[in-house]
């Protein structure tokens, strides 16, 4: 059995991994393309660590939405680098767009931690004998605040040498 089916299992039972390397990085307002798909748009690469770093896959999606709005010439130029490895080409990018990547990720996983507060407030009155399951819940979602919370951590020190 593997990993990920085993973790299926334990959450149907009513346990939770909660020493998961990562979690999702859970932005939803990326439609899928072929493009993004192959740059790394994934679930199982789009992924947020409890260390507070992000995986790389992040920072090129959000640069490739990025160069789409400015410069679709430059986009092409890009995805190509993404597809042959070309980390010198990457690099340029990722350093034109480095604020403005790290903004982009401060304010998913700001506004992101302020719905997990909200769920938060609501699930403390939700009467256990009647929803069994909201334990198990309000642990799932203590893990992904945590992992959150030291991206954000981390995001927030880059942000402060942009106000600098």
């Amino acid at each position: 059995m593997n990993i990920s089916m085993m973790q299926q299992n334990l959450a149907k039972y009513g346990f939770i991994d909660t020493y998961a390397p990562s979690t999702f990085w859970k932005y939803m307002d990326i439609i899928p393309s072929t493009e993004l798909t192959a740059i790394g748009l994934s679930y199982s690469r789009m992924l947020f660590f409890p260390t507070g770093e992000i995986s790389p896959e992040i920072f090129d999606v959000l640069t490739y939405q990025i160069l789409g709005e400015k410069n679709r010439q430059e986009q092409k130029v890009f995805y190509e680098a993404c597809l042959n490895g070309d980390d010198g080409t990457k690099a340029v990018y990722l350093n034109q767009y480095y604020y403005e990547i790290y903004g982009r990720i401060k304010k998913h996983v700001d506004k992101f931690l302020n719905e997990l507060s909200e769920l938060e407030g609501k699930a403390v009155r939700v009467d256990e004998n009647s929803h069994p399951r909201i334990g198990m819940i309000r642990e799932h979602n203590n893990f992904v605040k945590d992992i959150f919370l030291a991206v954000k951590e981390n995001v927030d020190v880059v942000m402060s040498q942009v106000a600098q």
